[in-house]
């Protein structure tokens, strides 16, 4: 959010309502340990996904 200056609170609240979106964590090896966020399994199961590698690359996408 600092490095773009935007807000991506409401949408990212939006996921984790949704349950495509869960916490995962802290880094604490980053000043102010920011939480972590990752896809869930519903994510997987809403896109018919088997897993994340799935998931076309953004080579794939540009062509």
């Amino acid at each position: 959010e600092a490095v773009r200056g935007v807000d991506c609170s409401g949408t990212l609240r939006a996921l984790i309502e949704l349950e495509l979106v869960e916490l995962r964590g802290r880094r604490a090896d980053k000043p102010g340990q920011p939480l972590t966020y990752g896809t869930s399994a519903r994510f997987l199961e809403e896109f018919g996904l088997a897993e994340l590698d799935d998931l076309p690359r953004l080579e794939e996408l540009e062509s």
